[in-house]
């Protein structure tokens, strides 16, 4: 993804009020597409943001919470379950967990551009790697452990420069 705009947390949510009404999860539905829109927050009833029904719950709000924007982007690749494998001149790339990595070698992100250019910007190509757990309901219980979970798992979450 580049990111192409970014916003305040606030400014996303009314963004997709009025811009992007399938960003907002809807969590009174099977289609697990619904309930898993990003914009998770609800900025209009009062200063503190209440979580909308999704995939997210209290147990998520600390980490989604976290930063001051939603960054946005009109020129991104999603591959999900069919992940394309990266060229072996390009896997110091690969960040492993969430967090960011920040680049500052021109001819490695040039050779990244020129790679991905083989593929259609913009498009969806498969399902996320996670779909089998929103195939169903979950309780609160299980958003919370998953979360508890993804926590524990992720090692470094802070920004990782490669020079």
């Amino acid at each position: 993804m580049k990111i192409t705009d970014k916003k305040l947390l606030s400014e996303y949510d009314a963004f997709c009020k009025n811009d992007l009404t399938k960003k907002i999860p809807k969590g009174n539905t099977k289609d697990w597409r619904l309930r898993v829109g990003d914009c998770i927050y609800d900025y209009s009833a009062n200063s503190e943001p209440t979580i909308r029904k999704g995939v997210h719950n209290e147990g998520n709000r600390q980490r989604d919470l976290g930063g001051y924007n939603s960054l946005l982007s009109g020129h991104f690749y999603y591959f999900g379950v069919e992940a394309r494998p990266l060229p072996t001149e390009l896997k110091e790339l690969i960040k492993k967990n969430q967090g960011h990595k920040k680049l500052e070698k021109p001819d490695l992100i040039q050779k990244f551009e020129k790679w991905i250019e083989q593929f259609e910007k913009n498009k969806l190509y498969a399902d996320p790697q996670m779909r089998w757990l929103f195939d169903r309901d979950l309780s609160d219980g299980e958003l919370s452990s998953c979360i508890k979970e993804k926590l524990a798992n992720d090692e470094d979450e802070n920004e990782e420069t490669l020079c």
